[in-house]
């Protein structure tokens, strides 16, 4: 992880002799592999606590300059973030290279230490503008890695330094896939159709209406889904963005006709194989239960089943 404990140990003015005291009184053991460490973690809690912030942030300081070997630029960084913590100084040199490096960890899949990176950079940014965009940015990334209350705290900080239209904005519309996932649907649908009307990327409004419906269409609400609906087709004129095209469908999907059932509008509603290969993303959420399973093949697959059911009966 560095050359050596002892040289960071020189950075602080500490020799060879202050080393072996510390190792010989119990405090401290060293491993095979040359990492020193406490003992014990609650010995490691109470020095750490104990320390005067001015210790603590030459230490961390010493460890940053003498890291080398694989991803010491990664490590340096949450040592000199440490270090402007200690002393509660805020950094905004350090807060974008940890940004960066949020955006790194987050492309090859690691969304926790992302969301760890760009909380940790919102603390140390003087702007609030920056610190609202990383606890947004980080708030999604800790949603995509599961971790629903990380995310839920990061989106109230966010809304705290910012308004509420910007973080929704900038989340891409996360409060309201979060409700629609873990929370009350009706709540839900009203979040996310307010949200619909707050990012600025249209196929994302696009993805956030789609959902909207079908989160009122879940909790059995007809008005809140003709309301919806409403919403998403004045926010979403005809344009240029992705699945544009496919904006006329909704009104066709999810409006209830005068005349025939709900299995004739399945019927004539099912899209075809061309529609159904570009439902393969977000844009699936277009579509009411009962055309996507016509459109899945469900149909096959019941007409097996009940065919085996008369099988048995006539026996």
């Amino acid at each position: 992880m560095f050359t050596g404990p002892d040289q960071a140990g020189l950075v602080l003015g500490l020799d060879a002799v202050a080393w072996d005291e510390a190792l010989h009184s119990g405090l401290l053991t060293k491993r095979s592999d040359g990492r020193i460490r406490f003992r014990h973690q609650l010995m490691e809690a109470v020095v750490h606590e104990e320390a005067p912030p001015a210790n603590r942030q030459a230490v961390h300081h010493a460890l940053a300059s003498v890291l080398t070997g694989e991803n010491a630029d990664e490590l340096r960084l949450w040592h000199l973030a440490a270090a402007s913590e200690a002393v509660g100084r805020l950094d905004d040199e350090v807060a974008r290279l940890l940004e960066e490096s949020a955006h790194r960890s987050w492309a090859r899949g690691a969304c926790a230490t992302a969301a760890r990176a760009l909380r940790c950079a919102a603390k140390l940014s003087s702007s609030m503008d920056d610190a609202a965009r990383r606890l947004a940015h980080g708030a999604r990334a800790a949603w995509e890695v599961g971790h629903v209350d990380v995310a839920r705290r990061m989106l109230e900080q966010a809304e705290g330094v910012s308004s509420a239209s910007t973080v929704a904005d900038l989340s891409e519309g996360l409060r309201g896939l979060i409700e629609f996932a873990h929370g009350n649907l009706e709540t839900a649908c009203r979040q996310l159709t307010r949200d619909m009307e707050r990012v600025a990327e249209p196929g994302q409004a696009f993805t956030l209406g789609s959902m909207a419906l079908r989160a009122a269409w879940a909790a059995g609400h007809d008005a809140l889904q003709r309301e919806a609906l409403q919403r998403l087709e004045r926010r979403l004129p005809p344009g240029n963005f992705p699945n544009a095209d496919l904006l006329p469908l909704p009104r066709q999907w999810w409006t209830e006709e005068p005349g025939g059932g709900a299995e004739d509008r399945a019927r004539t509603a099912a899209p075809g194989a061309h529609i159904l290969s570009r439902l393969s993303g977000s844009s699936w959420l277009l579509m009411p239960p009962a055309p996507l399973a016509v459109a899945w093949g469900i149909e096959s697959a019941w007409g097996h089943a009940t065919a085996g059911d008369q099988l048995v009966d006539q026996r």
